[in-house]
């Protein structure tokens, strides 16, 4: 069969017709597709600031050099929103300014002109809200960790810095801080200094030899060891971890190492800054963020070799390298363009994934994917290509488009195009133009017609594909023949989709004959030869899940239980499960026993399980094979699906008490006591001792032990809300007390505490829940009593609004 980038470069050369896609924006109304406009270029940013952690005040000092873009410019603003300027000075001037709610205009005493260059310094203080978070400082326990932190993406470093706080200007940046020597500091770029004051601090000064954007800014301040270790291509690597749990420096930035030299191989082009950095927080508000050379992602990515089995920080890792070249190398000069950074870093992801544990995990990745795609279109059809069309569309969906770019051209070709817009763009910014204009600059491809069906407009084809055997001619010689329909809304913005798509048809013999062809109107028909009169098994619309779009194809029993045996590829067999759920267990028992003994890949092993774990007929002896299956998730899987464990099985189900996997421990244990009342003691007794990460075995079972010793253990849960711990195990036992529904003041306290907090993963269960208890009768006096008893400023009371 001629590949599908064949396939493509013919039909292109022959039948393409220019839509100009390249200088068309997102068919959608969107505020955000601009870019800002600016006054002067800053070159260089330095930093200097100091802390007073406790207060969360941020002393500063900035200093920015420019030069002015236009002919003349008499008035420069800065964003700073409740930043307090001090001093404000340029060069030894002391020009005239105005501070607002958004920041400060400057207005100079003669216009600046071209090329000329100027110093501006301002000294400042600020109480920042967004951009910069302090944990832990006023735990009135003294168990949190203690931690300064940054989050500037998208425009949230101008609370703690004034600048001009837009992607499309790059500068280099010096950052200094003084803090307690005793901490640990990082910033980006390399460590040029750090100085022992007189007064028990230190002054770390970092400083950067590339320009980046002013959202890439970052600080982080802890107690921290290092790792340090280095790729092959010689790049310096710092793992931060914390010190107590040197355990788990291994399986946190497992791959680390091999994932720089896979992607400077990859991309063609070299990691393009000094050394790489990585630094865990604790109470981080998202995944992770890629600050230029240094990542900052959330502890609860921290893990031990256990936890491992159930969720690891590869995939957040890889994610966030790649970003070290799409996003922080070449950066988008306007919202719309996001996709750029996203979609790319979540592809790359995905490839790396695909490196270390092969192509069964990739195609999972992609269906994984495909799920949040469809998901999001229930909502709304806006494209990848818009400012704000929601996570799903900048991160999986532009993940599978550039994927589809890939399959389209060819893997080779694809690399070499994106090792030309990489190198042409670096330190600079690009447009979705950009792309484009290097498939057409480097390989000489027009890809208008992709970049307008799947970039500028949004939907995905939902196809229905039927088939028939038809006979026809000689008696040995008969065809398949599919019809396809594009069956999905259309209006102005999604219209009928182009792609090449294979058809296959798989015969009983082990053969099987392909064709491609390109679907593009409301209906084709497309017709398979079978010359020598073969005995279909199954057929195969998009074998391999290339494209994205959802499909309505039935089948009949025995086909589908021929392509969950039979199919090749692992996405294909999955399918053919999907399909055989509303059949009986009857027609398909031995089918799926013999598919979970010879299946390599858990998914569709777990799959199987889920089918099969609530059969009383099965095998007792296969029954337990399924329980102690080698992946965790199989055998969580069979915990989550069983609707009630037969009492022959209790022994088998009690053994995953001491599981390795905390995730399986913990379903167990709920499960087990659920189902047998009177085993609670012992199953208990099991489990006294694991915790879990994030505590949650060990508020699984508090919420059990307090059904019978209610005083002796609901202080500790109560605990676990309190500013003392990270924001997981707070909202684990925060939703634990709902069940319970159980309230004190110290919950009240911990709750009101919670919704302050500016981690909205945390703030908003919190908030919740106190509507929750308000909305009692009984308890609503014991909220109102201590709300009344406290003084709430302006911000807190916004927080608070609907409780207050």
């Amino acid at each position: 069969m001629r590949s599908i980038a064949y396939l493509f470069l013919v039909v292109i050369l022959v039948f393409s017709k220019p839509v100009f896609a390249q200088t068309t924006d997102c068919y959608i109304h969107d505020d955000g597709a601009h870019a800002r406009e600016r006054v002067v270029d800053i070159t260089k940013t330095i930093i200097d600031v100091s802390f007073e952690p406790a207060e969360g005040i941020v002393n500063g000092t900035v200093t920015h050099t420019f030069s002015p873009l236009r002919k003349e410019v008499d008035t420069l603003f800065l964003d700073a929103p409740g930043i307090e300027v001090l001093e404000l000075t340029l060069g030894k001037d002391k020009p005239k300014y105005t501070v607002d709610s958004k920041g400060i205009t400057i207005r100079f005493d003669k216009p600046l002109t071209w090329e000329t260059t100027h110093t501006l310094t301002i000294k400042y203080k600020a109480t920042p809200r967004k951009g910069l978070y302090f944990i832990g400082w006023n735990d009135p326990n003294n168990l949190s960790r203690k931690q300064i932190w940054t989050q500037g993406q998208g425009i949230d470093n101008r609370h703690w810095f004034p600048t001009f706080d837009d992607m499309g200007d790059k500068m280099l940046t010096e950052v200094k801080v003084t803090f307690d020597k005793d901490y640990q500091v990082l910033s980006n770029g390399n460590l040029v200094s750090e100085k022992l004051n007189k007064d028990n601090t230190k002054t770390w000064h970092y400083a950067m030899d590339k320009p980046h954007s002013a959202y890439l800014v970052m600080i982080t301040i802890g107690k921290y060891a290092v790792q340090t270790v280095k790729s092959k291509g010689g790049v310096v690597i710092n793992n931060w971890y914390y010190p107590e749990y040197p355990d788990r420096a291994e399986p946190t930035y497992r791959y680390t190492a091999q994932m720089m030299d896979f992607f400077e191989q990859e991309f063609g082009v070299k990691y393009p800054w000094p050394e790489y950095s990585q630094v865990m927080v604790q109470d981080f508000m998202y995944g992770a963020m890629e600050n230029t050379t240094a990542t900052i992602f959330g502890d609860f990515y921290n893990i031990d070799k256990r936890a491992f089995l159930d969720r690891y920080y590869i995939g957040t890792n890889a994610h966030e390298l790649a970003h070290q070249w799409f996003g922080d190398y070449i950066t988008t000069r306007s919202p719309e363009n996001h996709w750029l950074h996203e979609s790319f870093a979540t592809q790359y992801q995905k490839h790396f994934e695909r490196h270390i544990f092969g192509e069964d995990h990739y195609r999972w990745n992609c269906r994984t994917e495909l799920w949040s795609t469809m998901y999001a279109a229930k909502s709304n059809n806006l494209p990848v290509g818009h400012s704000n069309p929601g996570s799903a569309r900048h991160y999986p969906k532009g993940s599978l488009v550039i994927d589809m770019m890939r399959y389209m051209v060819g893997k080779e070709q694809f690399n070499v195009a994106i090792q030309y817009y990489l190198q042409k763009h670096g330190y600079s910014n690009v447009s979705t133009f950009d792309l484009w204009a290097a498939f057409n600059d480097k390989l000489g491809i027009n890809l208008d017609w992709f970049f307008d069906q799947w970039i500028h407009r949004g939907g995905e084809p939902k196809y229905e594909v039927s088939f028939l055997e038809v006979p026809f001619g000689p008696a040995s010689v008969g065809a398949t023949v599919f019809t396809v329909k594009q069956v999905h809304e259309m209006d102005d913005v999604v219209g009928l989709f182009k792609m090449p798509i294979v058809f296959e048809v798989h015969y009983t013999d082990g053969t099987y004959a392909s064709t491609t062809e390109w679907i593009e109107n409301h209906s084709h028909t497309v017709t398979i030869a079978n010359e020598g009169g073969k005995k279909v098994a199954y057929v195969l619309f998009d074998p391999n899940s290339e494209i994205v779009k959802s499909v309505d194809f039935k089948k009949e029993t025995p086909m589908l239980l021929a392509q969950a045996l039979g199919a090749k590829n692992m996405i294909d067999r999955y399918d053919a499960l999907i399909g055989l759920r509303s059949v009986p267990l009857s027609q398909k028992r031995d089918q799926l026993v013999e598919l979970y003994a010879k299946e390599s890949f858990y998914a569709v092993r777990a799959e199987v399980v889920k089918q099969l774990i609530n059969d009383q007929e099965l095998d007792a002896e296969v029954y337990v094979t399924l329980l102690n299956d080698k992946h965790a998730k199989v055998r969580l899987e069979a915990i989550e699906e069983v609707t009630t464990i037969h009492p022959k099985y209790l022994a088998a189900y009690e053994q995953l008490l001491t599981d390795s996997s905390y995730k399986v421990i913990e379903t167990a244990l709920v499960k087990l006591t659920t189902d047998f009342p009177e085993n609670t003691a012992l199953c208990l007794e099991a489990t006294k001792s694991e915790v879990g990460m994030s505590k949650s075995i060990r508020i699984a079972w508090l919420e059990i032990a307090i059904a019978t010793e209610r005083e002796k253990y609901l202080p500790e849960l109560v605990a676990y809300t309190s500013s003392s711990y990270e924001f997981r195990t707070r909202t684990n036992a925060m939703e634990v007390l709902k069940r319970l529904n159980y309230l004190d003041e110290t919950l009240v306290a911990n709750l009101v505490d919670a919704s302050l907090n500016p981690n909205s993963r945390l703030a908003g269960p919190a908030k919740g829940l106190l509507k929750h208890f308000k909305g009692q009768s009984a308890y609503n006096a014991m909220i109102q009593q201590y709300l009344s008893s406290k003084t709430w400023n302006g911000w807190q009371k916004e927080a608070l609004q609907g409780v207050l």
